[in-house]
This record gives C-alpha cells, structure tokens and sequence, in this order.
C-alpha cells in the first residue's frame, strides 16, 4: 500500500463497517450538460485498470480546493469486504488518477490527469451506519496547471445556507437509469436546501444512517427525474458560489419512487482542518512570504546604515 496520512491508528477506522463498493452504474440522472468553465473546480476520480472502459473508470467525484488539493468523501478511499468480516480495504494511491480540466472524460492530455501522492481522512471519520465526518482531502503528486483548473475557495466557518436555498451538484453519469455507462459529459441537477428538521424527520424511515447529525446537509430535489446516486459520492454542493457540501449519500436513482432526501458534509464545520491539512490557513502564497520578508530586511537594512 502507498502512503496513506492519518490523524488516528489505523485500527480506530478498520473497527467500523463500510460503505458499498461502487461501480459506474451509480450516477446522477437525468441532469443536464455541463461546461467545464461551469465547474472548473469538478474532478473524477478514476481507477486506471478501467481508463480504457466507456466510463473511463470513474467512480467518485471532488473537488479541488487548490491547484494540488482535492476534497471528497472518505468513503471514496476504500471498500467494504463484506464476505471477509466487513474488512475494511484501503485503496491504493497508484490504483487511481485525478482527472479535471474538462467537461469531457475523454479529453486525455497530460495537463488534466495527475497522480496521487497521498489520502488523509477526516481523523473522526466513522463508517456505517453513522457516516460522521465523512471527508478525505487527495494530494496530488504534481498541481493542476493554473490555466486548466480554477479551484472553489472554501467557505467561511459559519456559513449556513437558508432553508429552500438553490443549490447545484454535478457529475459524470448515464443520463437515464436503463444505462450503465457513466455520461462523457460532465452532467449537473438543481436541488434545494432542506429544513434540518424535516430531514430528521424523513430519514426516520430508511437504515442507511444512523443519526442526522449538525455536521450534515440534506438536501432535496423538486422532482423525482433528476437525482444523484451512489456513485456520485464526492460531488461538490455549491450554494450561490459557495462550497456547501460533500455528497456521502445520494438518492436512489435507480428507483422511480424514491423521496429520500440526499445528505452532504458540511463543510464549513471543517474549514480549520482542510486548512491544517493543505496548509492554506494563512491563504498567502509563498512567493508573497518571500517578498514580504525581503522588504522587511531591506527596510531594517536601510534603517540601520542610515
């Protein structure tokens, strides 16, 4: 296994069971065409033993919240071995890429593919049923060129969208349900922000969680045509310009009937730690560090000549 960051033993996380493997039937449906200048801060994690399939081998999406960093759901970093005990498998680094920069899987370029150095989950991450803090931030060996990615800056520690609030959610996937193979085109839906409450409420009825927690989005669409699934876990929320959530569990896509709402980290409740981690608290870019130290001592210089 490549390097793998993390902030607890790994027997604290292996001690939970996990989230279903995915698999490139798992998509939004029935969204709409994407521009890459739309999201240019969407990504598609790829396995690479599947580049060549139709789905160029996609199976989660992120984010990317700098040139080299990447937010997605943590349960896109391994797999739940569920005849062998629910063993939890982490995934290698080398097993995937981080494809971005296009609206289109089969734009190949080498300025929008790039490896992974590395995966650091959230430390407090718990697997199903409770699905708390599900989130990991991807480090990539090399950054995105600049002129190929425009990353989503991340949103302030108290930011909570309204109740009803429109927000977008995009990702790669069949534009129909009787189709198993993702869309070439990135593919995007509009939902809406739902009532802390209500989602309680609603979410008393299915197992897949355990508890609504404070640290989680629900949200809702204002139809049942248009719904994300299970493999878009990752996807970004974005609420008027503002990163909202990381999809953890969307919708059943494949069902005609199903009303339940899908749910995100919140992830202004984590912005200190993203920032710890990418090293981008100070958000000021070495290169300003340099000059700005420069000026300081050629200020003392000149102060003490004189």
């Amino acid at each position: 296994m490549g390097k793998i960051l993390y902030f607890l033993p790994l027997a604290f996380i292996c001690s939970y069971a996990g989230p279903l493997e995915l698999t490139i039937t798992e998509r939004i449906l029935n969204g709409l065409n994407a521009t890459i200048e739309q999201f240019s801060y969407m990504v598609s994690i790829q396995r690479v033993s599947d580049i060549s399939n139709p789905g160029h081998g996609h199976t989660c999406g992120g984010v990317l919240i700098t040139q080299r960093h990447v937010l997605t759901a943590a349960s896109c970093t391994y797999r739940i071995d569920y005849a062998n005990n629910k063993q939890v498998i982490h995934y290698n680094e080398s097993d995937f890429i981080v494809f971005a920069g296009s609206a289109f899987l089969n734009e190949t370029s080498s300025d929008r593919i790039r490896s992974i150095e590395n995966y650091t989950r959230h430390p407090e991450h718990l697997i199903e049923p409770s699905r708390a803090n599900d989130l990991a931030i991807i480090t990539l060996v090399s950054p995105f060129p600049e002129r190929v990615v425009k990353p989503l800056a991340l949103p302030p520690s108290d930011y909570t969208p309204r109740d009803s609030t429109v927000c977008t959610i995009a990702g790669w996937g069949a534009q129909t349900n009787l189709s198993s193979i993702p869309s070439v085109q990135l593919q995007y839906i509009n939902n809406y922000i739902l009532n802390q409450n209500s989602c309680i409420s609603l979410f008393n009825n299915f197992d897949q969680v355990e508890k609504i927690l404070p640290s989680m989005v629900c949200t809702n669409v204002s139809d049942n045509n248009t719904k994300g699934c299970k493999g878009d876990q990752g996807n970004a929320l974005v609420c008027g310009g503002i990163l909202t959530g990381i999809s953890f569990l969307p919708n059943d896509c494949m069902s005609e009937n199903s009303s339940r709402p899908e749910l995100y980290t919140r992830v202004s409740n984590y912005t200190r730690w993203i920032q710890t981690v990418t090293d981008s608290a100070p958000n000021i870019k070495p290169r300003f560090y340099a000059l700005l130290i420069l000026t300081v001592f050629h200020a003392f210089f000149q102060k003490v000549v004189s």
